[in-house]
């Protein structure tokens, strides 16, 4: 992408200096170019998909998954981040649960059809992981006499929750490199150079302005060249900051074979219709290993039963009492006057009536004159 200081005329800036700052800006786009293509997460080992009939002539059938399967020596949050594009996916809290579940931390008990509730067994938190750590805290906040209905596990409002989902991803991926599975694919020593190469295209643009000022003001066109050039700037600050924020990975040569593993168990359990149709309560039977068919979205009616989200803003649970109950919440309507409305919504109402205002007091006041 070539920067839009080209534009710039002769006498308006310093020539030098702006083509300077073309040539920087064209080596910085490149350079980001060929990072994005060189450091993208592999495929791994695609799951294999074919039917019994696609298969060469002696080849043996899978078999489907059954509760005495070999389990990866990976927990299933960091397996399921291998066999996921190398991110945390959104199924990852409910399978960490089903996991403590699986290992007699607390207890997921179906107490009638589509209804689960969970009761917390074990507070110790020195055998768990720090991203286990936080989904036992998140229960015991909620617990009444330690049980929480499974609709109530919510991870808090919006930005709460938000919030809490990062440090929950944050947690897995150090884990995953504390194995020595995987990288991450933005290090700090690659921002730093972009950074550094974004402050230089920054000065020198800076300077070419200022020098160009000694001779000749910026005229119309030469003042557009340049705010889009400063657009182009920050747009190009923003995604190295959203690279920095990334918690995207790599795998290393034992990631990779780990990575392979888990996308054949994944194939293994998606291929055991069973498991897509079991509550939470199902980890009684299959034990951790319906915490894998769970990251790998094999399992996802348990999924949908244990939420990990962010809480409803409408519908929410009640613990007022003693006991744990399903509530409606409402809100202001008109009064008092933009309560809960996005604050362009309520500028511009409050912009209407105060025009609407306005004129009636002209209105008022000519017809007093008159």
């Amino acid at each position: 992408m070539v920067s839009p200081v080209t534009t710039v005329a002769a006498g308006a800036v310093s020539v030098p200096f702006a083509v300077a700052a073309i040539a920087v800006s064209v080596a910085w786009w490149t350079t980001l170019g060929i990072l994005l293509l060189v450091r993208r997460p592999p495929r791994g080992a695609a799951p294999d998909n074919r039917g019994p009939d696609d298969h060469q002539p002696g080849a043996t059938r899978r078999v489907p998954a059954s509760p005495d399967l070999d389990l990866p020596p990976e927990p299933p949050a960091v397996a399921g981040l291998l066999a996921n594009g190398f991110t945390v996916s959104a199924e990852s809290a409910p399978a960490v649960l089903l996991d403590l579940a699986a290992r007699k931390k607390l207890d997921l008990d179906e107490v009638q059809p589509g209804r689960t509730i969970c009761r917390l067994r074990d507070r110790a938190t020195s055998t768990v992981a720090a991203y286990e750590a936080l989904v036992l805290s998140e229960l015991r906040d909620k617990a009444v006499d330690e049980v929480v209905p499974a609709e109530a596990l919510t991870t808090g409002p919006e930005v709460q929750s938000r919030q809490w989902h990062r440090a929950f991803a944050a947690a897995i991926t150090d884990d995953a490199q504390q194995r020595g599975l995987t990288v991450p694919r933005w290090p700090h020593r690659l921002l730093r150079i972009l950074g550094i190469g974004l402050a230089v295209i920054g000065s020198l643009l800076a300077i070419a302005i200022w020098a160009g000022n000694a001779t000749a003001p910026l005229d119309l066109t030469t003042t557009a060249a340049v705010g889009v050039a400063v657009v182009a700037l920050m747009t190009a600050a923003t995604i190295t900051t959203r690279l920095g924020r990334s918690l995207a990975q790599l795998p290393t040569p034992a990631g990779e074979a780990a990575a392979t593993r888990a996308f054949l168990l994944a194939q293994h359990l998606r291929e055991n219709e069973v498991l897509a149709d079991l509550p939470p309560a199902g980890v009684h039977l299959w034990g951790r290993l319906f915490a894998y068919a769970a990251v790998f979205g094999a399992a996802p009616a348990a999924v949908a039963l244990l939420p990990m989200g962010a809480e409803d803003d409408r519908r929410a649970w009640s613990r007022a009492g003693g006991r744990w109950r399903r509530v409606t919440v409402t809100y202001p309507r008109s009064w008092p006057p933009g309560w809960g409305k996005h604050p362009f919504l309520a500028l511009s109402i409050a912009t209407f009536w105060g025009a609407l205002a306005g004129a009636m007091l002209f209105g008022l006041g000519q017809l007093a004159a008159a």
